[in-house]
């Protein structure tokens, strides 16, 4: 068998969503996710009609949406679901050498699997995802699950990480923001018109910057993404002076240095942060991993790695 590559590495990262509501106190209370709404919320999902690509129309939901389309969803075992999911890559021209010209307002897309496991024992509904090289979207299965549960209200998004560095030793060089410009309409079909991206850098010695990246960022690594929104708009309003909101943030990273090379941490999209694990499963003709093999390592993982830490179990 042929070496095989970082662009076909096979990978899968963990998640988890829960509920979290405001307690009869006001401080947040976790909610377990019942059993009957994490099955209709499949059962929903597998029942989707697939989008009809045949027309600009259908292609366009493909291109805007911020869910991923899935389809093939078995129950493997009580309450653990098996599926595909659609990475959406579009927004540029680009040649394929079998295709010729691919034309910006086009779609490609990349078929993943996927597992989503409710754990009786705490209510948390687990999300493996597989990725292919650098090739993957978290996010967009996301987004899909959530949105199939009639009741969506609280349910937040969850990753499993593992930091190797101490946070101390990451020395900052810049800061990456991007926003909806004030006043902009996320719903306009023009929406990529409507996104700026501020970059911060160091300068002089950069202790300073390095000191109050770690200080104002890196301490809320792993917070809830409203106090990371918050945070990075006070940065953006303070450093810019532009008025935006928390909800007009979409996204923060850093560029920093450790151990001597560079890295991207990622703040708020929990796919690019997330520890990925990998597998050592087959491709076949088309270069993709076989299902087969590729459940039984997935629950290998997420049973012996993921539910015995993070559940005990």
């Amino acid at each position: 068998m042929a070496r095989r590559n970082r662009k076909d590495k096979v990978t899968v990262s963990f998640h988890y969503l829960t509920r979290v509501v405001a307690g009869s106190d006001g401080d947040p209370k976790t909610t377990p996710l019942n059993a009957a709404e994490f099955r209709e919320a499949m059962e929903r999902i597998a029942a989707a009609p697939p989008i009809d690509t045949s027309t600009q129309e259908g292609v366009d939901k493909l291109r805007f949406s911020s869910a991923a389309p899935v389809e093939g969803v078995i129950e493997v075992e009580p309450e653990l679901y098996f599926g595909r999911y659609k990475g959406i890559y579009t927004g540029h021209t680009y040649h394929n050498t079998a295709k010729g010209e691919i034309p910006y307002n086009s779609a490609s897309v990349r078929n993943f699997y996927f597992i989503a496991y409710r754990s009786n024992s705490s209510g948390r509904v687990y999300l493996a995802t597989q990725y292919l090289g650098q090739f993957g979207d978290y996010s967009g299965l996301k987004n899909t699950i959530t949105r199939a549960f009639t009741n969506k209200k609280g349910i937040e998004s969850h990753s499993f990480r593992n930091h190797s560095t101490a946070f101390q030793q990451v020395k900052a060089k810049e800061i990456m923001i991007e926003y909806m410009k004030p006043g902009a309409n996320a719903g306009s079909g023009n929406s990529f018109g409507n996104i700026s991206t501020i970059v911060l850098r160091r300068s002089g010695d950069g202790s300073e910057f390095e000191a109050a990246t770690r200080k104002r960022l890196f301490s809320l690594f792993d917070k809830p993404k409203d106090k990371i929104k918050t945070e990075v708009a006070k940065i953006l309003q303070e450093d810019q002076l532009i008025a935006v909101s928390d909800d007009d943030i979409l996204n923060c990273t850093v560029l920093a240095e450790v151990d001597g090379s560079e890295r991207r941490y990622y703040f708020i999209n929990d796919s690019n942060h997330a520890t990925h694990f990998q597998l050592s499963v087959g491709l076949d003709e088309h270069g993709h991993p076989d299902p087969t093999q590729l459940i039984t390592a997935m629950r290998k993982v997420l049973k012996e790695q993921i539910l015995k830490k993070a559940e005990n179990v």
